[in-house]
């Protein structure tokens, strides 16, 4: 039985930087480049994309792995360090 072609929308910089995540594009460079993001696709010589649904499963999985707020003990340090 043949398989359903399934729809597959490719996002640019523009579309992911501000109305996504909100991000410079410095930053989503900067995480690419770290391995801390999905890497774009390549589309043509001069023009790079990115899978939404792959950008919609980082997103889901960094806020399944998040702590609930006010869960954190008292005695740890907070993001800069300092209590």
């Amino acid at each position: 039985m043949p398989v359903a072609p399934r729809s597959i929308k490719i996002l640019s910089t523009k579309q992911i930087c501000g109305p996504i995540l909100p991000w410079s594009r410095s930053t989503l460079w900067r995480r690419i480049r770290a391995g801390d993001f999905p890497p774009p696709i390549k589309l043509s010589p001069g023009r790079i994309g990115f899978s939404e649904q792959e950008i919609l499963e980082w997103i889901e999985a960094r806020s399944k792995s998040r702590t609930p707020a006010g869960s954190q003990d008292a005695g740890t340090e907070t993001r800069r360090g300092r209590m």
